[in-house]
């Protein structure tokens, strides 16, 4: 039987010492394509001042608003006493920082779930063989990526 929600064990709220914290997520193996597009929806690209083209930058919030709204679709049960971040994604803003990254960490299987960009893919060669590529290397559009230092 295939598990639906994952319990993740959060750490202590400092104004609540001694009470579990926790939040249920669905499993990463249960995405959807509206997932994908929450999370897809959560990127800003930032253009040159002359608005034709993206300047190949990211904010370093992006990140952060991507998690968020990921977080939003998969939590679906938590200790705290807020709502829900799909009944009012602020929420999030209002949990301790340390229990932020633990969830931040525990979503990781998500977000590699909907990286759709490196998922294998198989090409037919001339020769009738086959190759198996990600989608990223079997575009034919130039990677326009920034670069990381």
């Amino acid at each position: 039987m295939q598990t639906t929600t994952i319990r993740v064990t959060l750490p202590e709220h400092p104004e609540h010492p001694g009470v579990e914290q926790w939040a249920e997520l669905r499993a990463a193996s249960l995405m959807r394509a509206g997932d994908a597009k929450a999370i897809r929806k959560a990127v800003r690209l930032h253009f040159a001042k002359d608005g034709d083209h993206w300047d190949g930058t990211f904010s370093v919030g992006d990140d952060d608003d991507r998690t968020d709204a990921l977080l939003a679709r998969v939590i679906v049960a938590w200790s705290y006493d807020l709502p829900l971040p799909v009944a009012d994604p602020a929420s999030l803003d209002e949990i301790p920082v340390d229990a932020w990254d633990a969830l931040r960490e525990a979503v990781k299987p998500h977000r590699e779930a909907l990286d759709f960009t490196r998922k294998p893919t198989e090409q037919q060669q001339p020769d009738g063989s086959s190759s198996s590529r990600t989608d990223s290397e079997a575009s034919t559009s130039p990677d326009t990526s920034p670069t990381t230092t």
